[in-house]
Protein backbone atom coordinates (compact mmCIF):
# COMPACT_ATOMS: atom_id res chain seq x y z
CA UNK A 1 0.00 0.00 0.00
CA UNK A 2 0.88 3.19 -0.77
CA UNK A 3 -0.52 5.48 0.91
CA UNK A 4 0.90 8.91 0.53
CA UNK A 5 0.58 11.68 3.66
CA UNK A 6 -2.84 9.71 5.13
CA UNK A 7 -0.82 7.61 7.02
CA UNK A 8 3.26 6.75 8.48
CA UNK A 9 4.78 4.02 9.87
CA UNK A 10 3.12 4.35 13.38
CA UNK A 11 1.63 7.77 13.10
CA UNK A 12 -0.85 9.71 10.43
CA UNK A 13 -0.63 12.93 8.31
CA UNK A 14 -1.47 16.34 9.34
CA UNK A 15 -5.19 17.72 8.73
CA UNK A 16 -3.81 20.30 5.98
CA UNK A 17 -6.81 19.30 3.95
CA UNK A 18 -9.84 17.91 4.25
CA UNK A 19 -11.81 17.55 7.45
CA UNK A 20 -11.49 14.98 10.39
CA UNK A 21 -14.69 13.58 9.02
CA UNK A 22 -12.89 12.28 5.87
CA UNK A 23 -10.00 11.48 7.23
CA UNK A 24 -11.56 8.96 10.17
CA UNK A 25 -13.16 7.56 7.51
CA UNK A 26 -10.58 6.97 4.93
CA UNK A 27 -8.54 5.06 8.35
CA UNK A 28 -11.28 3.05 8.58
CA UNK A 29 -11.37 1.51 5.42
CA UNK A 30 -7.34 0.91 5.62
CA UNK A 31 -8.54 -1.01 8.58
CA UNK A 32 -10.33 -3.41 6.18
CA UNK A 33 -7.79 -4.05 3.92
CA UNK A 34 -5.93 -7.58 4.64
CA UNK A 35 -3.18 -7.27 7.37
CA UNK A 36 -0.70 -8.94 5.08
CA UNK A 37 -0.60 -6.02 2.94
CA UNK A 38 3.01 -4.57 3.15
CA UNK A 39 2.93 -0.55 3.98
CA UNK A 40 5.40 2.42 2.45
CA UNK A 41 4.69 5.66 3.55
CA UNK A 42 5.48 8.99 2.05
CA UNK A 43 8.28 10.16 5.09
CA UNK A 44 9.93 8.57 7.34
CA UNK A 45 8.86 9.59 11.19
CA UNK A 46 8.90 5.91 12.90
CA UNK A 47 11.11 6.93 15.45
CA UNK A 48 9.12 10.32 16.98
CA UNK A 49 5.64 8.27 15.78
CA UNK A 50 6.46 5.23 18.20
CA UNK A 51 7.69 7.59 20.79
CA UNK A 52 4.78 9.67 20.94
CA UNK A 53 2.67 6.15 20.18
CA UNK A 54 3.90 5.06 23.78
CA UNK A 55 2.51 8.34 25.26
CA UNK A 56 -0.97 7.15 23.95
CA UNK A 57 -1.37 3.56 24.39
CA UNK A 58 1.34 2.81 27.19
CA UNK A 59 0.07 -0.64 28.07
CA UNK A 60 0.64 -2.00 24.70
CA UNK A 61 3.15 -4.58 24.81
CA UNK A 62 3.39 -4.95 20.93
CA UNK A 63 4.08 -1.32 20.79
CA UNK A 64 6.49 -1.49 23.43
CA UNK A 65 8.35 -4.28 21.53
CA UNK A 66 8.54 -2.64 18.11
CA UNK A 67 9.91 0.86 19.95
CA UNK A 68 12.83 -1.42 21.47
CA UNK A 69 13.30 -3.23 18.07
CA UNK A 70 13.05 -0.36 15.30
CA UNK A 71 16.61 1.74 14.82
CA UNK A 72 16.80 3.53 12.04
CA UNK A 73 19.88 5.06 10.43
CA UNK A 74 18.76 8.49 9.35
CA UNK A 75 19.31 9.72 6.38
CA UNK A 76 18.48 6.35 4.83
CA UNK A 77 16.52 5.17 1.62
CA UNK A 78 14.62 2.50 1.85
CA UNK A 79 13.64 -0.16 -0.39
CA UNK A 80 11.57 -2.07 0.92
CA UNK A 81 8.39 -1.82 3.04
CA UNK A 82 8.63 0.00 6.31
CA UNK A 83 5.94 -2.22 7.98
CA UNK A 84 2.69 -4.46 7.17
CA UNK A 85 -0.82 -3.18 7.77
CA UNK A 86 -0.96 -5.90 10.62
CA UNK A 87 1.86 -4.34 12.38
CA UNK A 88 0.62 -1.00 11.98
CA UNK A 89 -3.24 -1.87 13.39
CA UNK A 90 -1.54 -3.42 16.25
CA UNK A 91 0.82 -0.50 17.11
CA UNK A 92 0.26 2.75 15.59
CA UNK A 93 -2.75 4.73 17.73
CA UNK A 94 -4.38 6.25 14.41
CA UNK A 95 -5.24 2.92 13.23
CA UNK A 96 -7.22 2.32 16.54
CA UNK A 97 -8.40 5.47 17.82
CA UNK A 98 -11.67 3.95 18.62
CA UNK A 99 -10.39 1.48 20.54
CA UNK A 100 -11.19 1.47 24.35
CA UNK A 101 -7.73 2.17 25.93
CA UNK A 102 -6.82 5.30 23.52
CA UNK A 103 -10.71 6.29 23.33
CA UNK A 104 -11.09 6.84 26.74
CA UNK A 105 -7.81 9.33 26.89
CA UNK A 106 -9.64 11.03 23.91
CA UNK A 107 -12.54 11.95 25.84
CA UNK A 108 -10.93 12.83 28.64
CA UNK A 109 -9.06 15.24 26.18
CA UNK A 110 -12.60 16.45 25.16
CA UNK A 111 -13.54 14.54 22.30
CA UNK A 112 -16.94 13.78 21.58
CA UNK A 113 -18.02 9.67 21.14
CA UNK A 114 -17.58 9.75 17.02
CA UNK A 115 -14.87 8.88 14.78
CA UNK A 116 -13.93 12.32 13.73
CA UNK A 117 -14.09 13.87 16.97
CA UNK A 118 -11.80 10.92 18.64
CA UNK A 119 -9.16 11.00 15.71
CA UNK A 120 -9.03 15.27 15.63
CA UNK A 121 -8.32 15.31 18.74
CA UNK A 122 -5.75 12.37 18.61
CA UNK A 123 -4.10 14.04 16.12
CA UNK A 124 -3.83 17.22 18.11
CA UNK A 125 -2.79 15.62 20.84
CA UNK A 126 0.14 14.57 18.21
CA UNK A 127 0.53 18.37 16.91
CA UNK A 128 1.47 19.22 20.60
CA UNK A 129 4.05 16.43 21.01
CA UNK A 130 5.95 17.62 18.14
CA UNK A 131 6.20 21.18 18.86
CA UNK A 132 7.06 20.42 23.23
CA UNK A 133 10.29 21.12 24.18
CA UNK A 134 12.61 18.01 24.00
CA UNK A 135 13.33 17.23 27.52
CA UNK A 136 16.13 14.63 28.23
Amino acid sequence: MFCGDTLFSAGAGKLLGGTPEQFSESILKLRHLPNTLKFYSAHEYTVDNLRFAQKVDPYNAQLKQRLSETNIKYPSIYTQSQSTLELEIATNPFLRFDSPDIKSQLLKRGAKDSPASLFAVLRAWKDEFDTAPNLI
